[in-house]
């Protein structure tokens, strides 16, 4: 069956957001999003052809028509929409087209839009995590967090760039946090979490080993369990987080080497430290043998690292890579993790709170953690 990327453009939306939300004033043509760079990145996004809709206002009965030539070259379809002045006919647009594409059952969506509206035809595209899970017997798929901060963490944060909100932690002062943003994140995976498009109580073990026997056909992990896949002999791809909410993101995290200050310093032992840093680093296609992306662009860049499958498919995760919010008590292995998790899992495993609280208990723990002052 064949199946396409249907890329949505809501074009009014985009355009007034970055004009009235980022640069306060009307955006400069120099200034605008380059749409022929968003559909190419939309065609390799998961391996088939994609078809870019750019949706337009045309009530006021005037178009753009040299923008509009240009997006047609560009190979997007212009849907120019009209009706009533109390309509909002582009968000109406989109929404039927997202429903259409609910029923015909196969293709992929990537929505550019800055607005809520949408997030009923967000969620019905769940419905394929349903299908999947006629599929496979058991649920679509496979998620485990439970007891896990880490994985708490890597689906809330991760998701949460892709509104395109921000968050700032500074010391002393209050979180700076998109409120609405991190409430429709928290809300659309306790609604995956329905005990049919994935278990609402796997944990991090669960999810490896349904996905590894055909219980589920699709699973959130770390690029660092391909081997685990491999050796279960079960024939599968890896991509990039989908862009749920538009915006390409996926949570990162990475090792590093620490050569640590000295005061008096021995230049015959440092070089050999370089020589060691600097011979892992340009061998790091066996670390990408493991599923880890390298962070020598050279080894990435090259036909031996191309040639890897499924690897080379999520090599451009790295350029989305988002990490939790800077600040002295975040980061991998940190007890904030667990504390994020502690709101996450009440209101996705037990459901004794909504998401409007579990975000609200979240900005409580981050504010209370700016208020105390960092360990000596």
């Amino acid at each position: 069956m064949n199946t396409a990327t249907y890329l949505l453009v809501d074009g009014e939306n985009i355009d007034a957001t970055l004009g009235m939300s980022v640069l306060g004033r009307r955006p400069e043509p120099e200034e605008r999003p380059r749409w022929d760079r968003v559909l190419e990145s939309a065609h390799g996004r998961w391996g088939q052809k994609a078809k870019g809709l750019f949706f337009l206002n045309g009530s006021s009965g005037f178009l753009p028509m040299g923008f509009v030539q240009a997006l047609t070259a560009m190979d997007y379809s212009v849907i120019p929409l009209s009706g009533p002045a109390e309509m909002k006919v582009v968000d109406v647009g989109l929404q039927r087209t997202m429903d259409a594409i609910v029923k015909l059952e196969r293709g992929s969506v990537i929505l550019a839009s800055h607005d809520a509206d949408f997030v009923p035809q967000i969620e019905a595209l769940l419905d394929a995590g349903r299908a999947l899970a006629e599929v496979t017997g058991g649920q679509g798929v496979s998620y485990g967090y439970t007891g896990d901060g880490a994985q708490v963490c890597r689906m809330f944060w991760g998701l949460y760039a892709q509104t395109g909100a921000t968050c700032t932690l500074t010391p002393g002062q209050p979180v700076q946090m998109d409120r609405e943003a991190a409430i429709r994140v928290t809300r659309l995976v306790k609604d995956m979490l329905d005990g049919e498009i994935a278990a609402p109580d796997l944990d991090y073990g669960g999810a490896i080993a349904s996905f590894s026997t055909g219980r589920t056909g699709i699973t959130f992990m770390g690029n660092w369990e391909l081997q685990s896949f491999l050796k279960a002999g079960i024939p599968f791809d890896a991509m990039p987080m989908p862009a749920v909410f538009g915006t390409p993101a996926s949570f990162g995290d990475c090792h590093v080497f620490v050569l640590p200050h000295q005061a008096s310093v021995d230049e015959d032992r440092r070089e050999a430290a370089y020589e060691v840093v600097a011979g892992m680093l340009n061998g790091s296609l066996e670390w990408a043998d493991g599923g880890h992306t390298p962070a020598n662009l050279e080894i990435t860049e090259s036909a031996d690292y191309r040639a890897l499958v499924p690897q080379s498919h999520y090599a451009e995760a790295i350029d989305q890579a988002v990490f939790e919010p800077a600040a002295w008590f975040t980061g991998s292995g940190s007890d904030f993790q667990s504390r994020v998790s502690e709101v996450m899992q009440a209101c996705w495993l037990s459901g004794s709170i909504t998401p409007e609280q579990a975000v609200d208990g979240l900005i409580d723990r981050l504010n209370h953690a700016l208020a105390q002052n960092p360990p000596a």
